[in-house]
């Protein structure tokens, strides 16, 4: 029983260590105007005052929240566009 639960922890440590190594590589484009081309649309939508973008190259997924909440008054340096985050495993899909 304790290797089931070595084995099990050591699994789960890795799986959280990989997500959190993407993270850096996800900042890196949180200051550019526009996305690299590999980066697809992945949702959006109208909020009335601004338009809301999320895309995803299958590594990294990114918003354009910091300029949303800029509309809105909100303080968020001026040099920060987008939104990023490691990717989840629906927005990895094997069609990319």
């Amino acid at each position: 029983m304790n290797v089931v639960v070595g084995t099990s922890l050591a699994l789960v440590a890795a799986i959280g260590t990989a997500a959190n190594s993407t993270a850096p590589v996800c900042n890196q484009y949180s200051t550019l105007d526009r996305l690299p081309d590999s980066f697809e649309f992945v949702a959006g939508g109208d909020l009335g005052y601004a338009e809301f973008f999320v895309l995803s190259d299958g590594i990294c997924t990114c918003a354009n929240m910091p300029s949303i909440d800029r509309r809105r008054g909100k303080p968020i340096p001026a040099d920060v566009n987008w939104s990023c985050r490691a990717a989840t495993s629906d927005e990895q899909g094997d069609d990319r």
